[in-house]
């Protein structure tokens, strides 16, 4: 009987131990997590601020001043996108993977070139590690099927800019020309 009762009690501080351990494993994760979403929600904010500022720079023919102001805050925030993800040190902002912030960006980095072959002079920021991070994203299965190269995004957009607002959005279904 005192053998048994050893035994439960051995089982039972190392149950307690285990359990110590996965509270702290836990603990740590839910640290990290809150940590992760919290810089997340910071690069969903920057990824925000690209939308109107980078439709107006595309729709902007003519108009110089209202481009450059457009397109210097669509440079903004690549530049601290560049931070963001030299800081995180990994290929992808969500890790060795792509994840869902990875894909709610990439049609930003995709449609970015359009502006360099509708304004060739225009200078565009270095960023070393989105470029890096860019070419990542294309070798991935989803964008190396589904995305669009430079060239039928800027037939596309050429459209779009357009002031009479007749754009063609079937383009992708017809043959081109």
């Amino acid at each position: 009987a005192a053998r048994c009762k050893r035994h439960r009690e051995k089982k039972k501080k190392e149950n307690e131990l285990r359990d110590k351990e996965y509270e702290k494993e836990l603990n740590k994760n839910r640290m990290l997590n809150q940590r992760l979403m919290g810089i997340t929600k910071e690069v969903k904010d920057l990824y925000e601020r690209i939308f109107g500022p980078y439709y107006t720079a595309l729709r902007s023919t003519g108009d110089e001043e209202k481009f450059t102001s457009s397109f210097k805050l669509v440079c903004d925030v690549f530049q601290e996108l560049e931070e963001e993800i030299s800081t995180r040190g990994t290929t992808f902002f969500c890790g060795s993977e792509p994840g869902m912030l990875d894909y709610m960006l990439w049609p930003w980095f995709e449609r970015f070139p359009v502006l360099k072959v509708m304004r060739p002079k225009t200078e565009f920021p270095s960023t070393p590690k989105l470029t890096s991070w860019q070419a990542a994203m294309w070798k991935t299965d989803a964008v190396s099927r589904y995305g669009l190269d430079v060239e039928t995004q800027a037939r596309f957009y050429a459209e779009y800019a357009k002031p009479d607002g007749q754009c063609n959005y079937d383009m992708l279904l017809q043959p081109s020309a």
